[in-house]
């Protein structure tokens, strides 16, 4: 049990849909307790053998590569102060169809004192019939080609005369980092991509101010 961090809260459960998901990922927010600033850094434990988690990534202030069990970088928390945004735990599914579960632990540890830790520990989960509400609004199709990209990326997506449509592109810690207007009446939209940094970013697309769908974009330079 760590003496000086406390998880403040975390996603116990993240779904996804096991045919059409491509990255599920849980955040957690932790607080340090003491009163001097420490250096964190976080571990995983997995199941490599488990189909569903054995490809994953750790992200703490920056991705990591799939292969990175512990972040070769600390994040300096002040005393008394909560990160909320700079973890993420992200599973990359096959996409096959099957329902799947895996569970990911994670310890946040003292750089100067690992014993000095706490853990929590996250269940991903796939399912065939899984969906969110908010996503059914639209009956279209979405997708980003290439990806990974690097300077220009074509986005596919029906945007209808009378809606009026952006997209917004967020680096791992949630900030959003560039946003574009999306061309009404068009269904290929060409993007240029050229002043984002290499790494993992979340795209949202957004249709009369209401979200209709979530995907990754791997940007490489």
């Amino acid at each position: 049990m760590g003496q000086s961090l406390q998880i403040v809260s975390f996603d116990t459960i993240v779904q996804g849909n096991a045919f059409t998901s491509d990255d599920i990922y849980g955040k957690a927010a932790i607080k340090n307790n003491s009163a001097t600033a420490k250096v964190v850094k976080v571990k995983r434990h997995y199941d490599a053998s488990n189909p569903l988690i054995d490809s994953n990534a750790i992200c703490w202030g920056f991705c990591f590569e799939t292969t990175v069990d512990i972040s070769p970088m600390g994040i300096s928390i002040a005393p008394g102060s909560t990160n909320s945004i700079d973890f993420s735990g992200h599973v990359y599914p096959d996409k096959d169809g099957i329902a799947r579960a895996g569970q990911i632990m994670y310890t946040f540890f003292v750089d100067e004192n690992p014993q000095d830790s706490v853990s929590i520990l996250i269940t991903f989960e796939v399912s065939p019939t899984f969906s969110i509400a908010k996503y059914q609004n639209l009956n279209r199709t979405l997708s980003i080609y290439p990806n990974p990209g690097k300077n220009w990326v074509e986005l596919s997506m029906e945007i209808n005369a009378n809606e009026s449509a952006i997209i917004s592109f967020a680096d791992i810690t949630g900030r959003i980092v560039k946003s574009t207007v999306l061309q009404s009446g068009e269904s290929l939209h060409r993007l240029n991509i050229s002043d984002l940094k290499a790494g993992i970013y979340l795209y949202t697309v957004s249709i009369n101010h209401a979200v209709v769908a979530t995907r990754r974009l791997v940007v490489k330079k």
